[in-house]
């Protein structure tokens, strides 16, 4: 008797705990359609503003066209700033809750390190090798790299953008500064500043320039000295997850750092960085750095109050390469394992990368056209002759080598922002320069260490 109850306990709680697997499989089992019979796919996105419309306007159009077709139905949803979108992220893919990822999601450097790693991801190089339909021979090289590790691509570009002098070309001729002759190397940038500064007694009332230097710039002004250097090792990490920064061993920064100096010492930097677009706009500042990406907005709020010049990022050194580091995102795919969900993804990767629809992003939003054969459409060619400022970030592209990248590594967030502040301690004379580039030295590899420490492979 004892026996058989034993058994029946047992046999009991083994269906107990077959239903509690059931169902846990079934919660992290995505459904493959919608209740219109659709398959549905989720884009997590980072796009608010101009490029939020022109990405619902991307979006819908794709829905009502080759969805209606094929009964695929996408639905973008905005996650907030890169940030926020990395943060989300992170806190689906570390629960393993995989009915509640997405299946694609937009990302800039900053999460990349997040979804290489993960065992979730869909590395785009296998799914063209599942789906050859999915050619993307046409995309440009330095977009291809940028979503690329280990010379596997990773993610699909989609946003690439580079960075880009603004300049106000009235308050250049104000100052009898040549307007076709923005700054070509830092320190040229430096004398311009000084000469567009105004100043009422000892207050300044317009500042030559605008920006706080996070590594947005230095990773390109980095990148071009030495015939190519890196922030941290492992290529700036797309050879492998770095173990080292290597900026303060190469002397780069310090090189970088000094040139700024030299331009904060004019007294015409507002290195706060505090609203600098609209300050730019509103002509309270001459220079602005910037992403193509901004182009439009800016255009929108100097509504022909004044002339906008644009200019390749100025040189550190006049002997350096030409060249930025590609940015903006790319969409990186998630695995649901799903058949529909990955073919219906590859319907809408496909159309995202087409001349057509790249035209339709770089007009609304100013990023650069990742398919080479959107240069070949009539409409683009008609809208660069009406609109050469877009020319100037394409043509920075075409000259830039693919090897000039962003860096990809651990805690990217919590790096720059210790970065920023050293750097503003030490143009406040709060610390020499030479403390300050340890100090950034020292935290990176802590960052780098520890992750390395707990991610032992």
């Amino acid at each position: 008797m004892k026996k058989t109850l034993k058994v029946l306990v047992a046999s009991l709680l083994l269906g107990v705990t077959l239903v509690g697997c059931s169902s846990t499989q079934e919660s992290n089992k995505s459904s493959s359609t919608n209740s219109n019979g659709e398959t549905e796919i989720v884009l997590w996105h980072a796009m608010g503003g101009n490029g939020g419309a022109a990405l619902k306007g991307i979006v819908d159009n794709f829905n009502n066209t080759i969805g209606k077709e094929k009964k695929i139905s996408v639905k973008a949803v905005f996650q907030g700033t890169y940030q926020d979108t990395d943060t989300k992220l992170k806190a689906v893919i570390q629960a393993n809750n995989v009915k509640n990822m997405p299946d694609l999601v937009q990302s800039a450097s900053l999460g990349v390190f997040t979804i290489k790693e993960s065992k979730n991801t869909l590395w785009m190089a296998d799914l063209q090798k599942k789906y050859p339909e999915l050619n993307l021979s046409d995309i440009e090289p330095n977009a291809l790299a940028a979503a690329s590790y280990k010379g596997r691509l990773l993610g699909m570009p989609f946003s690439n953008s580079t960075m880009l002098m603004y300049y106000n070309k009235n308050q250049y001729k104000e100052a009898g500064l040549d307007q076709e002759k923005p700054a070509a190397t830092l320190d040229e940038l430096a004398d311009q500043v000084e000469k567009l500064t105004k100043k009422q007694g000892n207050k300044v009332v317009r500042y030559g320039m605008v920006h706080q230097l996070n590594f947005y710039a230095p990773m390109s002004w980095i990148a071009m000295q030495n015939g190519g250097s890196y922030l941290v090792d492992k290529q700036n990490g797309r050879d492998g997850n770095p173990t080292k920064v290597v900026f303060g061993e190469n002397g780069t920064m310090k090189e970088v750092l000094t040139k700024w100096q030299k331009i904060y010492k004019t007294g015409g930097l507002d290195y706060t960085g505090t609203d600098a677009m609209k300050r730019f706009s509103a002509g309270e500042t001459s220079i602005f750095l910037g992403s193509t990406a901004s182009l439009p907005a800016i255009l929108d709020q100097i509504g022909g109050k004044f002339e906008l010049g644009t200019a390749f990022l100025p040189k550190v050194n006049e002997g350096d390469n030409i060249g930025v580091a590609t940015g903006g995102s790319a969409l990186y795919a998630l695995n649901k394992n799903d058949k529909n969900k990955e073919k219906a993804m590859v319907e809408f990767l496909k159309y995202m990368s087409s001349p057509e629809t790249q035209f339709k992003w770089h007009t609304g939003t100013g990023y650069f056209p990742v398919n080479k054969k959107t240069y070949d459409l009539p409409e683009m060619k008609e809208h660069l002759n009406k609109n050469p400022l877009f020319k100037t970030a394409i043509d920075q592209l075409h000259k830039s080598s693919p090897k000039l990248q962003e860096m990809w590594m651990p805690s990217f967030q919590e790096f720059e922002s210790f970065e920023t502040d050293t750097v503003t301690s030490i143009l406040d004379g709060k610390i020499d320069m030479n403390t300050g580039i340890n100090e950034m030295v020292e935290k990176g590899n802590q960052l780098i260490n520890n992750y390395n420490r707990a991610n032992k492979k």
